[in-house]
């Protein structure tokens, strides 16, 4: 981490590399019986193991005996151990047009390998053929000319060593090819020495991981602090430069001589500086000093100014590295402020190094852990617990807390501390808010964040307790004991009161069924009266609608006839009117 957070600040990237190296069977003997060592055509075999040495541990044993106990050697196979490791800038490789890394075209790191280490690594390849392989270590990189300067060291000895000693760049590059000609490309690992390839296999994803303080957009690359800062140092460099040799003059003035006062000795007095030297001239004009200007204090505020730049762009303040002494008189507001705004571009960059370096290392660790690593034993919470990474999901709904926000330890472990005496005068005052197992999870983490050892040793988790057994008490069993006469006879009681409420519900029910029949017969009584009543009434009825209908029809016929008779009766008397009314003449003649 350090490594690759000092690259970053520096050489604009940090890259680290994750992977699973294969380690080499250690040697381990056993005491076994002799009916625990199989005979194979590859040998003797012990667990499944190559037996590379046996010897009798019974005293007196001759060749041409059994022996009964044997002490074997094998050697035992070692898990892949999972590594990180920071890779220098110098030594990692990237296509020029990649904006990430797991869709760039190329990415690959090289490394200064012996040939022993190669051979060690276990590829298809020859001593004799790696012997012939020649490769300069030369480098023409900036970044380690300046990394390596004055410190003595150099590559151009270690690739001339002779024999297996001799160092070669081993190169080690994921690119994207398609090797199967089905036209997708596909990831592959190349290992390879010069032109030499040594190794082509597929492979799952690239294992790199790459950071920069100051992410630029959609590019792999960003800045690093010293891009923020190297013309402000340039600067100061320059101010300070500047200062110092205002500040020499002001301290060691030249210094006046006329000519016409000047001896022989006059020059060499002047050069001699010693505590009461004598200065020799002569005439009227003395030699004195030539006054200038000390403009250091000018620079070092223009340096000053130039510091506050770098704060200001850095985030890094004097105040967050520690306490400043021209600065304890003020206000604890102004400084809480100052510190919040330093904050927020340390936080920019500590969460661009969780999200870019941390996050993606332990996801590799977690899938490189299913794929090699057998199950083991580990402590949690203080007990040792068998671990399968294999049977672990593909693809887990998992979230990497890196800890940003949550403040410093000495922080937590106050606010916890408030917390539980928050808690505790709940408790007191009997209300039902708090249990008994969040007072437990806030005491484990308090011991956690404090670092004094494991919860368990000094708390016991409630979940995991069995409920307390009460010793009894006589008085208490006895009168539990009367309770249960009690409820006997209860019991007792309650089955003749059932019994008897059975009998007479029996009884009820009879009385109901005959009620219940006596009801029906009644009314169909009634509904048979009452469908008589009815029909007798329709057929009054009708009886009554006939008789007035021919009623109506006699008193029409008797009115029609009337009328008829009023109407001829009217027309007699109108002729005879008529004729009594005719003029001429008398009616009698």
């Amino acid at each position: 981490m350090h490594d690759c957070l000092k690259a970053g600040f520096l050489e604009k990237t940090g890259v680290i590399k994750t992977r699973a190296e294969n380690q080499r069977p250690i040697r381990q003997s056993f005491d076994v019986p002799n009916d625990a060592i199989t005979e194979t055509d590859a040998g003797p075999m012990f667990n499944g193991l190559s037996v590379l040495e046996a010897e009798p541990l019974d005293e007196g044993w001759e060749p041409g005996l059994p022996s009964i106990m044997w002490r074997v050697t094998v050697e035992a196979p070692q898990p892949p151990k999972i590594c990180d490791t920071v890779v220098p800038n110098e030594y990692f490789l990237i296509a020029s047009d990649a904006t990430d890394l797991e869709t760039a075209a190329y990415v690959g790191d090289k490394s200064p390998k012996t040939i022993s280490d190669i051979l060690s690594l276990g590829f298809d390849v020859t001593r004799e053929e790696l012997e012939g392989i020649w490769g300069s270590l030369s480098s023409d990189s900036v970044v380690e000319t300046a990394r390596d300067a004055e410190r003595g060291q150099g590559r151009n000895s270690v690739g001339r060593r002779p024999g297996v000693t001799r160092s070669v760049w081993l190169v080690e590059e994921y690119p994207l090819w398609d090797l199967d000609g089905d036209g997708i490309a596909e990831r592959l690992c190349v290992h390879r020495i010069g032109d030499h390839v040594l190794s082509v296999v597929p492979f799952d994803e690239q294992p790199y991981s790459i950071w920069s303080p100051y992410l630029a957009t959609c590019r792999i690359v960003g800045d690093s602090v010293a891009d923020k800062t190297m013309d402000i140092q340039r600067v100061r460099s320059v101010l300070l430069r500047q200062a110092l040799d205002s500040l020499y003059i002001a301290n060691a003035p030249r210094t006046l001589v006329n000519q016409d006062s000047e001896t022989e000795d006059t020059i060499d007095d002047l050069l001699t500086v010693r505590p009461s030297a004598v200065i020799r001239y002569k005439g009227a004009f003395k030699p004195e000093p030539f006054v200038q200007q000390d403009t250091s204090p000018q620079a070092f505020q223009a340096m000053e100014m130039m510091s506050a730049e770098r704060e200001s762009r850095t985030g890094l303040t004097r105040q967050s590295q520690g306490l400043n002494p021209d600065t304890t008189n003020k206000t604890f507001g102004g400084m809480a402020m100052l510190q919040s705004n330093a904050d927020q571009i340390e936080l920019y960059i500590t969460r661009n190094f969780a999200e870019l370096i941390v996050a993606p290392i332990f996801q590799r660790r977690y899938r490189l852990m299913r794929q090699v690593i057998p199950p083991f034993r580990m402590k949690i919470d203080g007990k040792y617990t068998t671990v399968d990474p294999s049977k672990w999901p593909e693809e887990p709904d998992i979230q990497i807390n890196v800890g940003i926000g949550t403040g410093s330890k000495d922080q937590r472990v106050a606010y916890k501390s408030q917390l539980l005496g928050v808690q505790r005068e709940i408790k007191a005052s009997g209300m039902r808010i708090v249990s008994e197992q969040q007072v437990y999870n806030l005491v484990r983490s308090l011991i956690e964040d404090t670092g004094i050892g494991v919860s368990d040793d000094f708390i016991i988790d409630p979940s995991s307790l069995q409920p307390e057994q009460p010793q009894p008490n006589p008085e208490l069993v006895k009168a539990q004991a009367q309770a249960q006469q009690a409820q006997s006879k209860l019991q007792l009681d309650a089955q003749k009161s059932a019994a008897e409420l059975q009998q007479t519900e029996a009884e009820s029910a009879a009385k109901i069924e005959l009620m219940r029949a006596e009801a029906e017969a009644r009314l169909q009584l009634d509904r048979e009266k009452a469908e008589s009543e009815a029909q007798l009434a329709r057929e009054k009825f009708a009886a009554e609608m006939a008789l007035a209908t021919r009623k109506m029809e006699i008193e029409a016929e008797l009115a029609d006839r009337r009328s008829a008779r009023q109407h001829e009766i009217a027309t007699q008397q109108s002729e005879t009117t008529i004729s009594q009314n005719r003029p001429g003449g008398d009616l009698d003649k």
